[in-house]
Parts: C-alpha cells; sequence; structure tokens
C-alpha cells in the first residue's frame, strides 16, 4: 500500500522507463548524425582487468558499508526509507 502511494503522490515514479528510451534515442540519432562514429570500436579491452579489479574491490567494499549505514534507524527513517518505498529501488530514487 505504501509503495502505491508514493507513485500516486509522485508521477515521476511511473515514468520511469522514460530515461532509457530518451538514452536510446539520442545515442541512434547521434550514432547517425556524427561522422566516422560507425568506425569507431565496440569494445576496448585495454585497462578492462584492472576495471574490474578496482570495481570488485573498492567499489563494492564501499558501496556495501554505506548502504548498510543508511539502513541505520537515525539515517533510514529521515533518507534510506522513501528510497525503499519507491517502485524503483535504484539509487536516482532518492530523493
Amino acid at each position: 500500500m505504501c509503495r502505491y502511494l508514493v507513485m500516486k503522490n509522485d508521477p515521476c515514479c511511473s515514468d520511469r522507463d522514460d530515461q532509457i528510451i530518451f538514452n536510446g534515442l539520442f545515442f541512434y540519432l547521434a550514432y547517425a548524425a556524427v561522422p566516422n562514429v560507425s568506425r569507431m570500436p565496440v569494445w576496448i579491452t585495454e585497462g578492462a582487468i584492472i576495471t574490474a579489479l578496482l570495481h570488485i574491490g573498492p567499489v563494492e567494499f564501499l558501496y556495501y558499508w554505506f548502504h548498510r549505514a543508511l539502513h541505520h534507524h537515525f539515517l533510514y527513517s529521515r533518507y534510506h526509507s522513501h528510497h525503499h518505498a519507491s517502485i524503483v529501488t535504484e539509487p536516482i530514487t532518492c530523493k
């Protein structure tokens, strides 16, 4: 019921896929309009291993502990509960 009330009072929750559609159209138009973009490589593996290690190591570690801290009663009741009351529980839903 709480999620329904949040969505009813906040119409942007129901329009969450608009950004995905916009990004798709934007990149399609940029691909068509910018010269020589079709020659750009789709996947560059240079630095992929170090990027993966940085993501698996410190980024995931910090994300987990910061998110866990947001579940402390003081922060959860004031800030983080809005994120969990939303239909889409992504970082962008935090207001």
